[in-house]
């Protein structure tokens, strides 16, 4: 299984290479540092320490590290992406629509009141 995971992992850097080695790639690859460890405890298990807590906390830091990796290589795609847009369409672009049941688009302003 570990075979699977670490040829699927290098598919995955191999394909999307220029975004791996972008600015963000040192969160990815702390992540990545973070797993091997884990699975290198789990293989070795270690009688001197408590394998669950370290084997786990280095599991957990690796997930939360993965995830603010996707999480800002996305927010980095969005702002690239409204950039072209208004480069394309002038300064004025069209502002993106409210998401639905937001408080800004899930609602319709009151009228104001009359005295």
């Amino acid at each position: 299984m570990y075979a699977a995971y670490g040829a699927l992992g290098a598919w995955f850097v191999a394909r999307f290479r220029a975004r791996v080695f972008s600015g963000e790639g040192r969160l990815l690859a702390f992540a990545m540092l973070c797993f091997g460890t884990s699975v290198a405890l789990d293989v070795l298990s270690p009688a001197a320490i408590d394998p669950f807590l370290l084997e786990d906390g280095f599991k957990f830091v690796g997930i939360v590290s993965w995830f603010v990796y996707f999480l800002r290589l996305s927010w980095l795609g969005l702002v690239e992406a409204r950039r072209l847009q208004q480069r394309e369409h002038g300064r004025h672009a069209t502002p993106l629509p409210p998401l639905r049941g937001s408080a800004a688009g899930g609602r319709r302003a009151a009228a104001p009141r009359r005295a």
